[in-house]
C-alpha cells in the first residue's frame, strides 16, 4: 500500500498509518511463521517507547528486507546493522526490528544477539522483553532478567517445547503461588496445551482474573496520536498539574458546567503563562501551546456546549 501525503496534517496521518501498517504486518507474519507464538500469556500493561520519526523510517526498511528484493533486504540489513551498534536514540528499535526479522527467518543464534541490545538500550520495553525471552524459549537457554516473572515464564516455556512436563509443572506452580499470572494465562497459548484442563483449573482456583479493556487501550493510543497531544499532555513531573487542569476542563465541559470549565481553563493557561515567564528558552512553544488550545476550544465540536469558553482567551 502506498500512502500519499499532500499537507502537513496528512503528513501526520501517513506516519501513524504507516506505523499501524507496519506493525500489523510484522505480527501477522510472525504468528502465521510459528503459531506457537500467536498467544496472550503477557497481560500486563505492555509499556512501549515512543516513536518518533526516525523509528517509522526503520520501520519502512523492516518491511523492505521481509518483501523488497534481495537488493532491498541486503541494503536493510546492513543499514540496521549499523543503526543497530550506533549510539543514535533510535538504535534500541533498529535492533528489535532486525531481531524480528532473523526471528521470523528462524535465524535465532544469530538474532539473539540483536534482541539482547534491543532489551538492554530500552530496559522498560515489554515488547522488546517479549521477543528476547521468545529467543531463549527457542535457543532453550536461560533468561537473566531482573524480573522473575520473564525468567520463570521462559522456563516454563522452554520445558513444554521439550515435553519436560515436570519441570513444566514446577515453573507453572511457582507464578501461581507469587501471582504473576492470572486465570486468563490458562486458558489460551502454550500454558492451555501443555497441561491438563484438570490441572490448570486446579490452579486457576487460587489466581486473580484480569482482562484488558481495549477500548480504553484505544482511546490512550488514540490520544497519543493526536496532532494537539502536546496542549494537554505534560509528562514532566513538574508540569503535572498543567495536564490535570486541563482533564478537569475538559470533565466540566462533558457536565456542562460552564463555572467550573472558565476555572479550569483559567487554571491551565494561567499555568501556561507563568511557565512562558520562567522559561524564556521556550517561549515560543509556550505561546505556540496556548494558541493550539484556542484553536481547539474554537473549532472542536466537543467546546461548543459552551460558547462562552473562547472569551477567557482574550483576557
Amino acid at each position: 500500500m502506498r500512502l500519499v501525503c499532500f499537507s502537513n496534517l496528512l503528513k501526520k496521518l501517513c506516519n501513524y498509518m504507516r506505523l499501524i501498517l507496519t506493525l500489523q504486518l510484522i505480527f501477522l507474519y510472525a504468528c502465521f511463521s510459528s503459531l506457537e507464538n500467536c498467544n496472550t500469556t503477557d497481560l500486563r500493561e505492555i509499556q512501549t517507547t515512543d516513536l518518533n520519526s526516525e523509528d517509522l523510517v526503520l520501520n519502512e526498511k523492516l518491511l523492505l528486507m521481509l518483501y523488497g528484493s534481495e537488493e532491498d533486504k541486503e541494503k536493510g540489513l546492513k543499514e540496521l546493522k549499523s543503526e543497530c551498534s550506533s549510539s543514535r536514540s533510535n538504535s534500541a528499535q533498529a535492533c528489535y526490528n532486525l531481531a524480528s526479522h532473523l526471528f521470523i527467518a528462524k535465524k535465532f543464534s544469530e538474532g539473539i544477539e540483536f534482541s539482547k541490545r534491543a532489551t538492554k538500550l530500552s530496559q522498560k520495553d515489554n515488547l522488546y522483553k517479549e521477543l528476547n525471552r521468545l529467543f531463549h524459549v527457542q535457543l532453550n537457554k536461560k533468561l537473566e532478567d531482573d524480573d522473575n516473572y520473564y525468567n520463570e515464564l521462559t522456563l516454563l516455556e522452554s520445558a513444554c517445547k521439550r515435553k519436560n512436563f515436570s519441570d513444566a509443572k514446577k515453573h507453572l506452580k511457582f507464578l501461581s503461588e507469587q501471582k504473576k499470572i492470572y486465570k486468563e494465562n490458562l486458558k489460551v497459548g502454550f500454558i492451555k496445551d501443555c497441561f491438563e484442563e484438570n490441572l490448570l483449573i486446579e490452579y486457576s482456583k487460587d489466581l486473580n482474573s484480569k482482562k484488558n479493556n481495549y477500548s480504553k487501550i484505544y482511546e490512550v493510543e488514540k490520544n497519543k496520536s493526536h496532532p494537539f497531544r502536546d496542549v494537554w499532555d505534560f509528562e514532566d513531573d513538574t508540569k503535572r498539574q498543567i495536564t490535570v487542569s486541563w482533564k478537569n476542563f475538559r470533565k466540566s465541559v462533558s457536565k456542562k458546567d460552564e463555572n467550573l470549565a472558565l476555572k479550569h481553563l483559567g487554571e491551565y493557561l494561567e499555568q501556561l503563562e507563568k511557565l512562558s515567564n520562567s522559561d524564556s528558552k521556550n517561549e515560543k512553544y509556550y505561546s505556540q501551546l496556548k494558541l493550539a488550545s484556542r484553536l481547539l476550544v474554537e473549532q472542536d465540536e466537543f467546546f461548543n456546549k459552551l460558547p462562552n469558553l473562547k472569551k477567557q482567551f482574550d483576557k
